[in-house]
């Protein structure tokens, strides 16, 4: 078992972070193991990635903090035009060249002190986009040339943008001995709940490296998309057989969930092309 992706070194303190799993004790100082932990079967030191691959790491996760907040922004200019029923539009995307020009004309119908937010939000807008392409022609100079990226694009559902986080959050690949710890680590392994007989599968769990887990998400999502048409939106607990990770679906009127192994196929592809 490795440690816990450094995004959780913060919550731990200066003193290290402590984990638990396969009989071992994960933590970063091995005497502060030996002073704390009793009966343990072994003390290893938790994997921190050297410093230029964390410096690499803050272009991606500084580009996913920008489209979250240019998605909320949007989310809000959405909700406004539906409090007042100016959200009909005959374009798809109202942020698009033609959607913009149609919102112009509508805005001058709005309140005036919601015309002015609405203004401010969408010159906001503006900026943020023009930082997350600044952000992404740098990602494409810097990461294109990867061995590994250029590897990882080769798996399904995989471009350059996905193939960088798996790189850059996985690290060196080799620090895990079987695949099944890198999906634990990725977080597409269900809780497991079993009593007597029976084994109930359940939601992923949530502490786990959250950029390589939306990574595999994404890259399921897209796969299944091109092949069903349907698009994995939510992950719900289900009953699954022993080896399958999440249970992911989509519900639709008439249609069963279908259920689609988010990191089994995907990691395991990883395996033999790595």
């Amino acid at each position: 078992m490795l440690g816990a992706p450094d995004e959780l070194d913060s919550a731990a303190g200066e003193g290290g972070h402590l984990g638990r799993g396969g009989g071992q004790v994960l933590l970063e100082h091995d005497q502060l193991a030996a002073d704390l932990i009793e009966g343990v079967d072994e003390v290893v030191v938790s994997a921190r990635p050297p410093a230029d691959l964390r410096d690499q790491r803050e272009l991606l996760r500084t580009r996913m903090v920008l489209v979250r907040q240019r998605t909320r922004i949007k989310n809000r200019l959405h909700a406004t035009l539906t409090k007042y029923a100016l959200h009909d539009f005959p374009v798809r995307d109202i942020f698009g060249r033609q959607g913009r020009r149609l919102l112009s004309e509508r805005l001058p119908l709005l309140p005036v002190h919601t015309h002015f937010a609405t203004t401010q939000l969408l010159d906001h807008l503006d900026a943020l986009q023009a930082r997350i392409t600044l952000l992404e022609g740098r990602l494409h100079a810097s990461f294109t040339p990867l061995p590994d990226v250029q590897l990882l694009v080769t798996m399904p559902g995989v471009g350059l943008l996905l193939a960088s986080v798996m790189a850059l959050e996985i690290g060196d690949v080799t620090r895990f001995p079987r695949a099944a710890q890198l999906a634990a680590y990725a977080g597409t392994t269900p809780r497991v709940h079993s009593s007597g007989d029976k084994t109930r599968y359940g939601p992923l769990r949530p502490d786990v490296n959250r950029y390589l887990k939306w990574a595999f998400i994404e890259a399921a999502n897209v796969e299944v998309a091109r092949s069903g048409g349907v698009k994995l939106d939510h992950v719900k607990p289900s009953k699954g057989e022993p080896g399958q990770t999440g249970h992911v679906g989509h519900a639709v009127p008439g249609a069963r969930f279908r259920d689609v192994q988010v990191g089994v196929q995907l990691l395991g592809y990883l395996a033999e092309i790595w």
